[in-house]
């Protein structure tokens, strides 16, 4: 049960932040949303691994850390997507 709310709160913040472009890569709709449930699965299943409870259990510190892991992973997506490089 709580890797299916990672990856829901993950789709949420990846659907929020999505771009109006549908297929522009790497920023476009799908990206948004792919890389916000990869990152709510991984922010949610890192404090589930490291304090050692249950993956089919939902608490507040799991649920936290996949919204912050899907944010980052978006923000990640969009900062690529802006040619967020180092300086050539």
């Amino acid at each position: 049960m709580g890797i299916v709310v990672w990856l829901l709160i993950g789709a949420v913040v990846g659907a929020i932040f999505a771009p109006g472009k549908r297929y522009a890569f790497p920023t476009g709709r799908s990206a948004c949303l792919i890389g916000g449930m990869g990152g709510g699965f991984l922010g949610g299943g890192v404090v589930t691994v490291a304090t050692g409870s249950r993956e089919t259990c939902v608490y507040a510190p799991s649920t936290a850390a996949a919204a912050c892991g899907a944010l980052l992973i978006v923000a990640a997506v969009g900062w690529a997507g802006r040619g967020g490089g180092s300086p050539a």
